[in-house]
């Protein structure tokens, strides 16, 4: 259900596995759709998609990255991709209508039955499984059902499952302009943040010199005002308190209505059921501050088509699947979510209301530093996280517990990079432990092998790095690990280099710890 981002890829991906996929989508593409600004992750998620070399070809604003006035500092300032991202060094900002109707027709060619103009009306839901769905009115039998139904959430409001964010609950205004000034040079295509008393302004460059323009604002205070003032005039108030927006839009026009669109932050209760999965915005939503709800919404169909492929491949784990299904996709969206907290609380460059009320750090949850490691260490799907905090204003324990980890990283660093075969000892770290679940393999759930730490997402590790941290029983040297790894492997040259790359990444990672005076 639904041909959005969601629905398309994890319909072609099934379809690519052999699958017979019909997909039901309520309107006729090309259809109005908010969210223009890609990721440039999202990009290597399209490509063994087959459908991104359309979209490259297509002509849409290249992105370089983003240009913000937030957090300390009350000018304008700006990160790149090409700081974190070396195969895609920059994204696009698209038309949504457009780049859905690529993906659609894409899904299309590759065999999926797709038959727009028609709504689902009804699901058939007891006892967790569904049975049939009407669509126009006509009772369709089901044997796997996937949602994507965007923030219709078709199932998730049936089940009344939906678990709302108290601290991102807002509203967002947008309509799209005509003419006007961009950012100049390298930052040309960049998406513009800009924050303001009430809330915050996004300013899109599309192409033939039209803007999407937004405005990002506290539910509460602000649906009496535009009750108030009326739509159009609370929107122009809102563009007005900007200092950059509204020079760049001084001699634009405003070409479309203004529409505003709830920005409530949610996730559903449940994502799984015995035949039936969530996906995209049907399955959780975050604030649009760093543009992840397209990335989101593809990274989660390959989940959900590796979960409907386990389904039917493999139904004795597939009760598991739907565990690892949801463990993977709630530590994407909780990543996320602690990202935004902390930076709209890390803003300095507005003292209002709306600004004050998003000051709810909770120490607790921040600490100890292991909680900080998916912000900071690169494991992350964005990549920019790093450059962003480094523009906010943080609290102590944030700031102490990540430039802990950095001087505990270079140091381990310096530590390993010089050492030799036998000049060093390992352990591992206290709590670390190895566990058989169900993981995420290439096309489908398997089982697997996790390595686990509380306050830590699971890692998934081979075989091979499994024997290897198996072996480390106590304080172990890299010869002695070897000598004990030879009664399994065939040894050659390259093999303790082997052995010592296994050992560096679980040090790095902190699975395990060098025995030195560090």
């Amino acid at each position: 259900m639904g041909g959005g981002p969601a629905g398309s890829t994890t319909a072609i991906r099934l379809a690519m596995l052999g699958f017979h996929v019909v997909l039901y989508e309520a309107a006729s593409f090309p259809r109005e759709h908010i969210g223009e600004s890609l990721l440039p992750n999202t990009l290597a998620l399209l490509e063994p998609l087959g459908v991104l070399q359309a979209i490259e070809s297509e002509g849409f604003t290249k992105k370089a990255g983003a240009t913000m006035l937030w957090g300390t500092d009350n000018s304008l300032w700006s990160w790149h991709f090409k700081e974190t991202n070396e195969r895609f060094p920059f994204s696009y900002q698209v038309e949504r209508p457009r780049f859905d109707e690529i993906l659609l027709d894409h899904a299309k060619k590759c065999g999926v039955d797709v038959r727009e103009k028609a709504p689902v009306d009804a699901i058939d839901i007891a006892n967790d499984h569904v049975t049939s769905i009407s669509v126009n009115g006509r009772s369709e039998n089901v044997e796997y059902l996937v949602d994507a139904t965007g923030q219709s959430a078709l199932i998730a409001n049936h089940l009344k499952s939906k678990q709302y964010d108290e601290a991102l609950i807002n509203i967002a205004a947008y309509g799209y302009f005509k003419g006007g000034e961009h950012l100049s040079g390298e930052d040309s295509g960049n998406i513009l943040i800009e924050s303001i008393d009430s809330g915050w302004i996004w300013k899109i460059p599309l192409r033939e010199q039209v803007s999407s323009v937004g405005v990002v604002a506290d539910r509460d205070r602000s649906l009496p005002r535009i009750r108030q003032y009326g739509t159009r005039s609370w929107f122009d108030r809102s563009i007005e308190e900007s200092k950059h927006v509204r020079e760049f839009l001084n001699e634009a026009s405003l070409t479309s209505d203004v529409k505003v669109t709830r920005d409530w932050s949610y996730n559903a209760a449940n994502f799984t059921g015995s035949n039936y999965c969530l996906v995209g915005d049907a399955a959780c939503f975050i604030d649009p501050l760093f543009s992840t709800g397209v990335h989101l919404a593809v990274s989660g169909g390959y989940l959900a088509s590796s979960l409907v492929n386990t389904w039917y491949e493999n139904p004795v784990i597939y009760s598991n699947s739907r565990a690892s299904y949801e463990e993977l996709y709630r530590s994407q969206y909780r990543h996320f979510q602690e990202l935004v907290h902390l930076f709209y609380g890390g803003n300095q460059t507005r003292d209002s209301y709306f600004w004050r009320s998003k000051k709810i750090f909770d120490s607790s949850r921040y600490s100890p530093r292991e909680s900080f490691i998916r912000l900071v260490s690169g494991q992350s799907s964005v990549g920019y996280e790093r450059a962003v905090l480094n523009q906010a204003a943080l609290p102590d324990n944030v700031v102490d517990g990540i430039e802990s980890m950095e001087v505990r990283r270079e140091d381990l660093h310096r530590a390993i990079s010089g050492l030799k075969t036998g000049l060093f000892k390992f352990s591992r770290i206290s709590g670390v432990g190895m566990e058989e679940r169900v993981v995420l393999g290439e096309n489908q759930f398997e089982n697997g092998i996790v390595l686990v730490r509380k306050g830590r997402d699971p890692l998934t590790v081979n075989q091979f790095v499994a024997d290897v941290f198996n072996l480390i029983d106590g304080e172990i040297d890299l010869q002695s690990l070897v000598d004990k790894l030879s009664n399994h492997y065939e040894i050659n040259d390259k093999f303790p280099d082997q052995v010592k790359q296994v050992v560096r990444l679980l040090i790095f990672d902190e699975w395990i710890k060098i025995s030195t005076n560090l």
